[in-house]
């Protein structure tokens, strides 16, 4: 199994926990709210957000668990998938 999709899924998540650890940091440092969409966004690519009240540095952390994990699952699922419709010979 190829690891380069899970490290590029974990490298993805942790500049995508870091980017809207940045962003929401921003928008309650100006003492704004985040609109429908951005939150709508923000829950889904970044699901591990709402960890940021608590301690912020692990958002990153738990976005690039996440994408890695989702990675993984998703080339071990396709390495099974190919074996088991593999004709005999």
């Amino acid at each position: 199994m190829k690891r380069w999709p899970i490290i590029t899924a974990s490298m993805a998540g942790a500049l995508i926990g870091f980017l809207s650890t940045i962003y929401v940091g921003m928008a309650v440092a100006l003492h704004t709210s985040l609109t429908t969409t951005a939150n709508v966004v923000l829950v889904t690519v970044c699901p591990v957000i709402y960890v940021m009240w608590w301690r912020w540095w692990l958002v990153p952390i738990l976005n690039a668990i996440l994408y890695g994990g989702l990675a993984f699952g998703i080339a071990k699922w396709r390495l099974g998938h190919k074996q088991s419709h593999q004709i005999s010979k």
